[in-house]
């Protein structure tokens, strides 16, 4: 909840024009949020919250040796349930289906053999990125205080880390 963060511990969000040099930022007007915005974008954590989260989810509902979701609960979230498809125009003309599905509040994806388990989210200002590649037992929490037009340095920093886990051989616990 807002009115109960720590002001000086909130980072302010950035954001430019779309075709804007860098010397154009300036920051987001993102607060107050109302209640109707919430359910998309009101969650309000830390880099160490969010760490926390990664590590319950590669250990299947276990964090700091308690249980905290059932393990059985993850052959459900991270089951395939429909196909992604990004299309452009009304008239779906132009659909393109990159290979990956959604699961229950997650996206999934085969990549080299290893399934990818990912969640990313964006507002005004902001850019965050939650990657789980379990086979690996690796994760990946990226939370930035600026949006990018195009390909961005958080999409830079996911695909070295897809890399770094596709040459990994640290198989999981």
């Amino acid at each position: 909840m807002l009115s109960q963060a720590d002001p000086a511990l909130l980072a302010s969000g950035y954001t430019r024009p779309r075709d804007a040099d860098y010397s154009s930022l300036h920051s987001a007007k993102a607060y107050p949020y109302n209640r109707i915005h919430s359910p998309s974008s009101d969650l309000m954590s830390s880099i160490a919250d969010m760490v926390r989260w990664a590590q319950a989810n590669l250990n299947r509902g276990k964090l700091d040796g308690k249980r905290i979701l059932k393990a059985s609960t993850y052959d459900v979230m991270w089951k395939p349930a429909v196909e992604v498809e990004f299309c452009r125009g009304g008239d779906r003309s132009s659909c393109r289906k990159p290979g990956a599905e959604v699961g229950i509040s997650w996206f999934l994806e085969k990549k080299d053999g290893q399934m990818l388990v990912s969640h990313s989210g964006g507002d005004h200002g902001f850019v965050s990125d939650l990657v789980l590649i379990p086979d690996a037992n690796m994760g990946l929490v990226l939370m930035c205080n600026s949006e990018h037009p195009g390909i961005s340095l958080p999409q830079k920093i996911v695909r070295a880390f897809y890399e770094l886990a596709r040459q990994s051989d640290h198989p999981a616990n």
